[in-house]
């Protein structure tokens, strides 16, 4: 089984753009107090180490084994310096927003590693499919030291930029509150819950280590009452339909982690973003 993390705030943040009123509380931002430049700088030595490692012979990524690497990657997946002690407000939205969407391209680039060399873009698109997801599925099982932590860094951001996201949405004005703004947003719901669900099936997916998986599922259980508040009421049922199928083959250490997700996910308030 594998792990698929989803880029839920990429693709609808893109559709936030500020208006008239909510710019001029953004405009505050040029005197940036987000404290996040360290992590772009840091993913800028990512990248540079990215395509030395692909261009070598044989090609290969970043590793944790490696002390430079290593060093690059602990900043990466600092949550602690760069989300649990930040105070992100309204005038952060855009550059929370970069730091997700950069940690879920950092992911990415592990698991489509080297991609090109295993799809057969001729064949039919099930089997293209079938290629990719055995790809995927691979490089899962061979990044899981730096997946391990990088994963765990992006589901916490996502939880981080959702009530920012909240703020934003609750200064629109009724026109602006848009059709394109509320697809944006279906599809922000619908990447999490994809997200979600993919992590309940990954916590009891034997192929992998067990803490990866305890890594990744606690990342999630921890921020589960922050993404509630973006879940409709039948989508939180989703959820519990699905933990209650994965429980009876549950190892000892998700069955915590699980039912602080079930927890959360049974509170049938319509809030925040939930409400749109």
């Amino acid at each position: 089984m594998l792990l698929v993390l989803a880029s839920p705030m990429v693709e609808g943040a893109s559709l936030f753009h500020p208006t008239d009123g909510v710019r001029a509380t953004l405009a505050v931002a040029a005197d940036d107090d987000s404290g996040l430049d360290a992590y772009f700088e840091a993913y800028a030595k990512f990248e540079q180490m990215v395509a030395e490692a692909t261009s070598a012979t044989p090609p290969d990524m970043p590793r944790i084994t490696e002390p430079a690497a290593a060093e690059v990657i602990a900043i990466l997946s600092d949550s602690k310096r760069f989300l649990t002690q930040s105070n992100f407000r309204l005038e952060h939205l855009d550059k929370v927003s970069n730091m997700c969407g950069t940690a879920n391209k950092i992911s990415m680039t592990y698991v489509m590693f080297d991609l090109k060399n295993h799809v057969d873009v001729g064949a039919d698109p099930a089997a293209v499919t079938v290629q990719v997801m055995n790809v995927m599925g691979r490089n899962s099982y061979t990044f899981q030291g730096e997946l391990k932590l990088l994963g765990p860094f992006l589901y916490r951001c996502l939880a981080r930029q959702i009530p920012v996201m909240t703020e934003f949405i609750s200064k629109l004005k009724p026109e602006e509150l848009t059709d394109v703004r509320l697809a944006g947003l279906q599809r922000v719901r619908k990447g999490i819950l994809q997200t979600i669900a993919g992590t309940i099936l990954f916590a009891v997916d034997e192929s992998s280590e067990e803490s990866y998986r305890a890594a990744i599922l606690q990342a999630l259980a921890e921020n589960a009452s922050q993404y509630i508040s973006l879940l409709s009421i039948p989508e939180r049922q989703q959820i519990l339909t699905l933990i209650a199928s994965a429980q009876p083959n549950a190892p000892s250490f998700a069955r915590k982690h699980l039912a602080t997700i079930s927890a959360a996910m049974s509170d049938t308030s319509c809030t925040g973003l939930c409400a749109y």
